[in-house]
């Protein structure tokens, strides 16, 4: 059985060092980058291992580095060999910095993540960096692997490698191919730059096979237009909002899986003190919770009515699930939550069931086009301060008496494609994926939002 990366780096600990930090290209990679850098930049190491080359070039070369990392162990061995640097444990995929960064490096530590996560990750270094920033990512391409290694997922183009030995240890791997990695650099508002691929046989006793590494160099874009990755996936594309309304029966059956804690939690924060509306998204229109000082009271309203409130009236207002269901995205209020550009259960949607859609119906909307008109129309109205937060939300598939991916599947392409003629066909194409997926994360779909927070102008916070 597969081990974790926690647990396989607290194995290897120096041992991996030995065995990779004399690559020359990696090394020569770094120095390309360094002069890329101005003097005292900040610099963070995702995946900082012991810390040695990368960390250790950069800190030696005057820069303000720090690291982290999900083995304890690796970030024991970093702090003692890295002078002036500042490492800690952490979990990549939760990981929340205190600031900005000149330059992010990732090098080799995405192989043992989900495809999703992949995704996720891509947006989030690019959120890290300060416009202009650099990109330094270290990968494998898929298109290495020997012939018949691994299964082709076609809900994210990409090679999953399951049970595979490496370093005498067995692990889950995920590899993409150079195009494609270029395609979701791009898409994260970032411009690739350079990318170097080579040979490179690793320093150890038992584990002296051949790899092809590959290290790409790219850059967050300095323009406004494009320097918010959680608005993409770029370009965002221009046209007219469709609205559209999910199927009743599947939109039930999904929200009462969801797990929405992380978002409860962020929207108290917002909304503590004062009165407050709630405007979500229900079977066929739209439930509005009006919270005054504790004391709530329920109103439901249809999708194409008008909020019967005046203006005025609330200290905070919310908006969860609503932009791609109104005729007027601009009547959208406050906070608008919408699907990050890694939301895996709108990635089985477009890989898999809209290709095979034979009606003409609406196909889901770019959602960082949706929040982008959302954030010009509140800036013109008097909200100063617009910032997109992370809000993970997990679907779960859990308790099901029958196959997890036969219900999964039901969902998905029951929301928005049931009276398509070939849903039928979208349920057959997405059970093999979801199989697949549920190997990897285990009864989870990942359903991401990304959150617009508004805050007006005459205050210096969120209200």
């Amino acid at each position: 059985m597969a081990i974790t990366a926690e647990v396989l780096y607290d194995i290897l600990g120096k041992r991996y060092e030995d065995a990779y930090a004399t690559s020359p290209n990696l090394c020569a990679t770094v120095e390309s980058a360094i002069k890329m850098l101005d003097p005292n930049s900040t610099i963070l190491d995702v995946g900082c291992g012991t810390g040695k080359p990368v960390s250790h070039m950069l800190a030696s070369a005057g820069h303000d580095v720090s690291g982290i990392d999900i083995s304890q162990h690796m970030v024991d061995i970093a702090t003692a060999q890295v002078p002036g640097g500042h490492f800690q444990k952490a979990d990549m995929r939760t990981y929340e910095p205190s600031r900005h960064f000149d330059a992010v490096f990732s090098v080799y530590s995405m192989y043992q993540i989900s495809p999703g996560e992949t995704y996720a990750m891509v947006f989030r270094l690019a959120e890290w960096l300060k416009e202009g920033g650099i990109l330094v990512l270290g990968v494998t391409s898929s298109t290495s692997l020997l012939a018949g290694l691994g299964e082709y997922d076609a809900t994210w183009d990409c090679v999953r490698v399951m049970n595979r030995r490496w370093m005498a240890q067995l692990t889950n791997q995920v590899f993409f191919s150079i195009e494609r990695w270029k395609r979701l650099l791009e898409s994260a508002g970032l411009a690739v730059l350079d990318v170097r691929q080579f040979t490179y046989r690793p320093d150890d006793p038992d584990h002296r096979v051949r790899e092809e590494h590959s290290l790409i160099i790219a850059r967050k874009a300095a323009r406004k237009a494009a320097s918010l990755p959680f608005l993409g996936p770029y370009p965002i594309p221009q046209g007219q909002h469709v609205p559209y309304h999910l199927n009743g029966p599947s939109w039930s059956q999904l929200s009462n899986r969801m797990d929405y804690t992380v978002l409860d939690s962020m929207l108290k924060n917002y909304t503590r003190g004062g009165r407050s509306l709630l405007l979500k998204n229900s079977n066929e229109g739209f439930s509005l919770t009006v919270d005054t000082m504790g004391q709530a009271k329920e109103y439901t309203m249809q999708f194409r009515e008008d909020i019967p409130f005046p203006d005025g009236q609330f200290e905070s207002v919310t908006a969860v699930s609503t932009l791609n269901h109104v005729d007027s995205i601009t009547k959208t209020l406050r906070d608008a939550p919408g699907g990050a550009p890694w939301n895996e259960l709108v990635q089985f949607q477009n890989a898999i069931c809209t290709p095979l859609m034979k009606n003409n119906g609406a196909s889901p909307n770019h959602q960082g086009y949706l929040l982008d008109i959302a954030a010009k129309y509140l800036l013109d109205h008097g909200f100063g301060h617009i910032e997109l937060k992370q809000v993970p939300v997990r679907c779960e598939f859990t308790d099901s008496v029958v196959d997890n991916s036969t219900v999964a599947s039901e969902i998905i392409a029951g929301l928005r494609y049931s009276a398509d003629p070939n849903l039928e066909k979208m349920k057959e194409r997405l059970i093999p994926q979801l199989q697949m997926h549920f190997q990897g994360t285990p009864g989870v779909i990942g359903c991401d939002m990304i959150m617009l927070v508004a805050s007006p102008s005459t205050t210096t916070g969120c209200a």
